[in-house]
């Protein structure tokens, strides 16, 4: 995953091995990948959260939030190779049937990167901008999941 993420991420944004897998550690359902034969494709890494807050970046988190209100989608890269296959939107479905399992009413996350519209097209609506890192801007986004068909 680090190495994904230093092909994908700037060098603000890439976090330390111990803090990802601090955050895998509190959640590990949260954590998914798309591999084909030994190689990572792409992964997801999301939390239970708070659907106001953002999660930390580069920071060692104690516990879950104890009346979290969203699945956080804290971390989601996909080999710039593999691009245009489908696997953001399968990644994120995948996150999204965890979200309904869990009985969370909407999905954030953080964009990054100039990463807007694409969340956008997924159903994200932007709520704040602000620096995630130093010059790097970033967007809070939020999605609503869609309420079980009855």
């Amino acid at each position: 995953m680090s190495q994904l993420q230093r092909a994908v991420y700037l060098p603000a944004l890439a976090e330390p091995p111990e803090t990802f897998a601090n955050k895998m550690a509190l959640f590990p359902e949260g954590a998914l990948g798309c591999v084909e034969g030994e190689a990572l494709l792409g992964y997801t890494l999301a939390l239970p959260w708070r659907g106001d807050a953002v999660v930390p970046l580069h920071g060692i988190i104690d516990a879950l939030p104890e009346r979290p209100d969203a699945l956080y989608l804290h971390d989601m890269v996909v080999d710039p190779d593999f691009r245009g296959r489908g696997i953001a939107r399968q990644l994120l479905s995948a996150l999204e049937a965890l979200a309904a399992r869990a009985d969370f009413a909407r999905l954030a996350l953080v964009a990054v990167q100039g990463a807007e519209p694409f969340w956008q097209h997924l159903g994200f609506t932007p709520v704040e901008s602000f620096f995630y890192a130093p010059g790097c801007p970033a967007t809070r986004m939020v999605k609503t999941r869609a309420p079980p068909s009855r």
